[in-house]
C-alpha cells in the first residue's frame, strides 16, 4: 500500500492560527516576524508543511515535495521522521535557492498505563484550572495554553497542545522555576489528552538535556527523531 500526502497551510490566513480576544477586542496589528525560542510564528511569509507516506520507498514523496512552490515567501517543513530525511535532502538540494537549516528534536511517547497513574496534585500556593479571558494577553504573550496560578491568580506555567497533537512549548517563568511545575503540566496535559483517546507524544529539542531528562523520568520512552526547518 502506498499512500503519501503533503498538507500546508498559512498561518495568518488559516482559522488555526487565530489570535485569542476578548468580545469586541480589535485584533492586534501583524508584525512581519515574531520569535520565541527559535520558533517563527505569525509570519504571513511563511507557509507551513506537513508531509509523510506510507510506502517505504520515499521516490513518490521527493516527487510531491519537489512539487511546492510559494512565491511569496518559503515554506517551513514541520515535524517530519529521521526516515523522511532522504526526502528533505532532496527537496532542500533541488528546490531552495538559499541555505536552510533544520532542528533536531527527540519524539517521545507516554503509554496510557503510564499516564492514568500521573499525579496532577499541585504544590502548595498553587492552583490548576482552565484559562479564562482575563488570561488572554498572557496566553498570547507567550503562545501556550494550559496554565498553573500562584495565589494572586498569575500565570506562572504553562504549555501547549502542537497543532500535530502532541505536548510542545512548555514554560516555567523564572520566579518558580525549581518547584517541579514542568512537569507537572506536562502530566496536567498528557492526563488530558490521554482521556480523549489520543496517543500522548511530546517532541523535545536534542540539546534540552534537563527537559529530556524530565520526560524520562516520567515514563515517556524515545520512539523517533523528528525535525523541523528553522
Amino acid at each position: 500500500m502506498d499512500e503519501t500526502w503533503i498538507h500546508h497551510y498559512i498561518p495568518e490566513s488559516n482559522r488555526s492560527s487565530a489570535e485569542w480576544r476578548e468580545a469586541g477586542e480589535s485584533r492586534s496589528k501583524r508584525v512581519k516576524a515574531s520569535r520565541w525560542a527559535g520558533k517563527v510564528i505569525n509570519d504571513p511569509e511563511y507557509k507551513f508543511v506537513f508531509f509523510n507516506t506510507l510506502s517505504d520507498n520515499l521516490e513518490r514523496l521527493t516527487k510531491a515535495l519537489l512539487c511546492l512552490t510559494y512565491t511569496d515567501g518559503h515554506c517551513r517543513l514541520q515535524d517530519f521522521g529521521k526516515r523522511l530525511l532522504p526526502a528533505f535532502e532532496a527537496y532542500k538540494k533541488c528546490a531552495l535557492n538559499v541555505e536552510i537549516q533544520s532542528t533536531q528534536a527527540t519524539w517521545y511517547h507516554a503509554s496510557k498505563e503510564i499516564v492514568t497513574n500521573f499525579s496532577t496534585d499541585p504544590p502548595v500556593g498553587i492552583s490548576l484550572r482552565s484559562l479564562k479571558s482575563e488570561d488572554v494577553h498572557t496566553v498570547n504573550n507567550c503562545w501556550r495554553y494550559v496554565g498553573a496560578f500562584d495565589n494572586d491568580g498569575k500565570l506562572v506555567a504553562c504549555c501547549l497542545r502542537l497543532p500535530i497533537g502532541a505536548l510542545g512549548v512548555l514554560h516555567v517563568v523564572d520566579s518558580h522555576r525549581r518547584l517541579g511545575l514542568g512537569s507537572l503540566m506536562v502530566r496536567c496535559l498528557a492526563k488530558k489528552i490521554s482521556e480523549l483517546g489520543d496517543e500522548v507524544l511530546a517532541p523535545v529539542v536534542k540539546e534540552n538535556i534537563a527537559s529530556r531528562k524530565m520526560f524520562e523520568k516520567l515514563g515517556f520512552q524515545k520512539i523517533d527523531d523528528i525535525y523541523w526547518t528553522d
